[in-house]
């Protein structure tokens, strides 16, 4: 009897409650209370379940639910499909694939990759780069992407008479003699030939990719006399009988049975000379390795025994002379407890050169960037102060001498900023417009360039708080509800000036020194 009364109490209270999945062969389970199935509905109590889905190729699903108080309610839930495995591949293989801009990996190889809408850009250098769009079906579903990349150069037949002729593209040999044909790539570019014996041929060529071209018919003039310059390290400069010829590799023609003067030279490295005569139709070929030149530089420090770093490697200590290329180096002097020190120096050979530095130390050189005046945004005109210990209070025997002026001594070591003039009217009236300085002996002192007057002590620390807000520094005064409950020591921002700082000031108005 209590079984049916129960029966008969679930389907009075349950909700039909219906679940749509995409697939719709997704498996579900709730969980969290009883429920009962039937012609795809399913009758459970108004609550909160647990309901998990899973489909083969599709990522499993786990997620709260809420049956409301509906009668009839309908939950509709998309699986989320797992990626596929995609093959890459492409004719020629090597080719770097790119997608949303980053490479994944080079050909031929297998990826997994997101379902949905994808692009991929095929890259292989002397190659147009391709794109595929793809729609990647996921459910670790195979597909294979494959391309066939275009060539991004120019099939360039070169008739020459003589034939053989050494073909170079922009300046550099190729692999290639004439008529070829030649394989240079889309654009303009420099196409020379070359044949020993023979003088030179040069021309600019652009060629679309893919494209047949034939050049007209070249006939090369025999040549009287052929050098050619190769030298280590390449682009020396070359010159022929004092004139330039241009730089290595280079081949020149000269006039034969001459006598001639070849200079090959670098900066930073010996010249190689050279007299030659050569016969009508002869070559010669002149192949070299430049030597290094170097040079001595010195260099002293004060103090010393600082660390000496060439172009950014360590290379011993200051008071020392090093043997260095002639060319541009950085140098960089490091000691403990100083302020680095940098320059560039080229060594000349024969010529010993010095660099003598003295090191500042920390406090010299934040001292040293410091600007002895400044102008602040609101027209203060500051003075950097460097103060010293000074005696402050009177002796016993002072006449006047109050109880607590006691003679003390007082060390001021932090530099300091302190105003050439008195804050004026128009100065103080932008942080406090409605101020009023009052007036004296029936003169009003609110003139815009007077010192502002009638200003508390609380009103001048907000004021420097202002001024330290304008310029987006570090308030000193930590103020709340119209009082200074702090000090920030460490800011950098206006402060009043300490008693001590005045009388430094008072007696160093025209030189700093004590």
């Amino acid at each position: 009897m209590l079984v049916l009364v129960g029966g008969l109490w679930f389907s009075f209270t349950a909700k039909s409650v219906r679940f749509v999945f995409e697939p719709e062969s997704a498996e579900v389970v709730v969980s969290g209370g009883f429920e009962l199935e039937a012609l795809g509905y399913r009758l459970l109590r108004e609550g909160t379940y647990e309901l998990s889905a899973i489909a083969t190729g599709y990522f499993p699903l786990k997620r709260p639910i809420a049956v409301g108080s509906k009668r009839n309610q309908t939950f509709s839930f998309e699986l989320t499909k797992l990626p596929g495995r995609v093959g890459f591949s492409s004719e020629p293989p090597g080719a770097t694939i790119f997608r949303d801009g980053k490479a994944i990996g080079t050909t031929p190889f297998t990826a997994s990759i997101k379902a949905g809408q994808s692009t991929f850009r095929y890259r292989l250098d002397r190659y147009l780069d391709t794109e595929i769009s793809a729609i990647i079906e996921g459910r670790e579903i195979a597909q294979t992407l494959a391309a066939t990349l275009r060539p991004a150069w120019a099939q360039v037949t070169i008739p020459t008479t003589p034939t053989s002729a050494q073909v170079l593209i922009d300046g550099e040999m190729s692999d290639f003699h004439t008529p070829g044909p030649v394989e240079v790539l889309q654009g303009e570019h420099r196409v020379t030939v070359a044949l020993p014996g023979y003088e030179s041929w040069s021309d600019l060529v652009y060629v679309e990719p893919e494209e047949r071209l034939t050049l007209d018919p070249i006939q090369l003039k025999k040549a009287v006399a052929t050098v050619i310059v190769n030298s280590v390290p390449k682009r020396a400069s070359v010159t022929l009988d004092d004139q330039f010829a241009g730089v290595t590799p280079l081949q020149i023609s000269v006039t034969p049975d001459e006598p001639h003067r070849i200079r090959v030279s670098q900066v930073g490295y010996d010249p190689y000379k050279q007299s030659f005569t050569l016969g009508s139709g002869n070559a010669k070929t002149i192949s070299i390795e430049l030597e290094q030149l170097t040079g001595e530089v010195q260099i002293v420090t004060e103090p010393q025994d600082a660390e000496v770093w060439i172009d950014g490697k360590r290379n011993g200590n200051s008071n020392s002379t090093l043997t260095l290329t002639a060319l541009p180096h950085d140098i960089e002097l490091r000691l403990e407890g100083h302020a680095g020190y940098r320059t560039s120096i080229t060594p000349q050979p024969g010529f010993p050169q010095r660099l003598r530095v003295r090191l500042l130390t920390i406090e010299e050189a934040r001292f040293a960037k410091l600007k002895p005046t400044r102008t602040t945004k609101s027209g203060h005109e500051l003075v950097l102060m460097s103060p010293t210990n000074v005696t402050m209070g009177a002796s016993r025997r002072e006449p006047g001498r109050r109880a607590n002026e006691v003679l003390r001594t007082v060390q001021l070591g932090r530099l300091f900023y302190l105003s050439k003039h008195e804050v004026t009217n128009e100065q103080f009236i932008a942080f406090a417009p409605g101020h009023d300085s009052g007036e004296f002996q029936d003169q009003r002192l609110n003139k815009v360039n007077q010192p502002v007057a009638n200003v508390s002590w609380i009103e001048a620390v907000l004021y420097c708080n202002w001024l330290s807000q304008q310029e987006n520094l570090e308030t000193f005064y930590n103020v709340e509800f119209g009082k200074v409950v702090d000090f920030n020591q460490e800011a950098v921002g206006y402060r009043l000036p300490l008693e001590a700082e005045w009388a430094w000031v008072a007696r160093h108005l025209n030189d700093q020194s004590p």
